[in-house]
């Protein structure tokens, strides 16, 4: 692979990772000064989607609206994210 589109592939996972960690915090700093979860467990949730983090943005959300209106996170995008991050390094570390 040419090391231009490695390159490529690299900073669209890290823009989508970006994204991913942005739209955790605007979910879930609101879920933390509500004391629905301590930090830690918020953070958790950025990578797994599991009851726990699902109950805490559906009580957020329940009770608060977010200046953007977004109501839930899902992790899929980090993984998205880090799988092309990934990629384009090990496409860069190949010559193929």
């Amino acid at each position: 692979m040419k090391p231009g589109w490695c390159r490529l592939l690299g900073l669209a996972g890290g823009l989508l990772v970006l994204s991913a960690v942005a739209w955790w915090a605007l979910v879930f700093c609101t879920v933390v000064a509500y004391d629905y979860l301590s930090l830690t467990q918020a953070t958790v949730c950025l990578g797994l989607s599991n009851g726990i983090c699902e109950l805490a943005m559906s009580l957020c959300s329940a009770k608060i609206r977010h200046w953007l209106d977004i109501k839930w996170y899902s992790p899929n995008l980090l993984w998205v994210g880090l799988t092309l991050v990934f990629a384009g390094l090990t496409f860069s570390s190949r010559r193929i």
